[in-house]
């Protein structure tokens, strides 16, 4: 726990561009794996082959969406207050624990919460996401 809230005090300054390029490299490594993961999803929780690889299709979408959106959907919010002006800055509250339900979807529950996490300066600490977390160069 220590080691991953080291992490985050570094990893919530860096830019939501730069967390972007990161995550588009996850995404890039999903695709370029595609067909390993496809194979240790298959092999490790029995899903159909076919249905492996579409699930790291939609994994990459999400990588890849949230690349595009993720900056320009977390700026500041300004507001104007009758005699204020207010600001609700974005602000990643620490590290983020992450327990994924069950089902049959093992790349996409990593994905669907480690990404956008990950684009708001959150950091987790999984095991899982180790592999995918050296691909976008930052510590596990």
């Amino acid at each position: 726990m220590r080691g991953c809230h080291d992490a985050f005090l570094d990893w919530r300054l860096k830019s939501t561009t730069d967390r972007a390029k990161i995550i588009r490299a996850i995404g890039e490594e999903l695709s370029n794996s595609k067909e390993d993961f496809a194979q240790l999803m298959t092999r490790e929780v029995g899903k159909l082959i076919g249905d492996s690889r579409d699930e790291i299709d939609l994994c990459v979408q999400i990588c890849n969406f949230t690349a595009d959106h993720g900056p320009d959907a977390l700026v500041d919010e300004e507001r104007d207050i009758p005699g204020w002006h207010g600001c609700r800055p974005l602000c990643p509250s620490g590290r983020h624990l992450w327990y994924p339900a069950g089902g049959n979807f093992p790349c996409y529950q990593v994905v669907r919460y480690a990404i956008s996490n990950l684009m708001t300066g959150k950091r987790g600490s999984s095991q899982a996401r180790g592999k995918l977390y050296r691909v976008g160069a930052f510590p596990a």
